[in-house]
């Protein structure tokens, strides 16, 4: 983080840098610090996808599947990108066996 943070002083503030410094937070397990950063870049720079999918592997982490799903619902019409074949992927597993998860899969169905 130290590193982040003398970066940003040398070139100002930066999305980037807050996800990165998120991403340090999330490693650190420190959840909510990596949520705030993810916002912070979302915020600042919309079209920036690291700050989104940083804020889903926190709903991940946090087995929050309602954020999971709305995250994963964001990042697809945001940025034009599907998640497909997720239950090839162990960060999904739990959230595959939610009811959330059920809900997502049937509103993707819906818009095609």
């Amino acid at each position: 983080l130290d590193t982040i943070d003398e970066i940003e002083r040398r070139v100002g503030p930066d999305p980037y840098l807050d996800v990165k410094r998120g991403e340090c937070r999330f490693k650190q397990g420190d959840f909510d610090g990596a949520a705030e950063m993810a916002v912070r870049a979302m915020e600042a720079e919309p079209t920036l996808i690291d700050g989104y999918v940083l804020a889903l592997d926190v709903a991940l982490a946090l087995q929050n599947h309602e954020d999971t799903a709305e995250m994963l619902t964001l990042i697809e019409s945001e940025f034009e990108f599907r998640y497909d074949g997720l239950a090839k992927e162990h960060k999904f597993e739990r959230f595959i066996q939610s009811p959330e998860y059920d809900a997502w899969l049937a509103s993707r169905a819906e818009e095609e």
